[in-house]
């Protein structure tokens, strides 16, 4: 009698968990999608935009990796905002780095497979600023709070060898 019941049983929360399932996934599209829809960076009308003022609290950014069918990854999404909404986005290759934000502001290197640029971003005004380009590769930057400076470090194209720090 047990065998004959166990789908009777079993069935209904079974089916429950698979529609909350499907319900979590479709909700977790629908945010990628949307999230999608943002604008791109503009450039900044000026520099002084993007200058370092006082502490944006609640400003944050997010990376998101693209995958091809294998599961590697063929470029990224960065998203940036202040408190709960996402603001602004930019497609970044795989080399890209990001770091900050630092009042407001969010330092994002990439680099093509034959430049190096590094920008800086602010979130409030959803837009960016070039301060370096290079032909070596520019592996990361950061932004020193107190004076605005941003730190880069580079290495060879070819070897990844480090080739120096500097300051912008």
């Amino acid at each position: 009698m047990l065998k004959r019941r166990w789908p009777v049983l079993l069935g209904p929360p079974l089916i429950l968990l698979a529609v909350v399932a499907l319900a979590l996934h479709a909700e977790g599209n629908a945010k990628a999608a949307h999230a999608l829809l943002l604008p791109h960076f503009s450039a900044c009308s000026s520099p002084a935009t993007v200058t370092v003022g006082k502490a944006d609290p609640g400003t944050w950014w997010k990376t998101s990796e693209r995958l091809d069918g294998a599961g590697s990854i063929i470029a990224r999404y960065l998203f940036v905002g202040h408190g709960a909404g996402a603001s602004g986005r930019a497609d970044l290759p795989v080399e890209s780095s990001v770091s900050g934000p630092v009042h407001g502001l969010v330092v994002v290197t990439s680099d093509d497979g034959a430049r190096s640029l590094v920008r800086l971003v602010s979130v409030a005004g959803v837009c960016e600023v070039s301060v370096d380009e290079r032909a070596d590769v520019v592996r990361s930057a950061i932004l020193d709070p107190h004076d605005g400076s941003v730190f880069v470090h580079v290495v060879a194209r070819d070897s990844r060898a480090d080739l120096v720090s500097y300051r912008i």
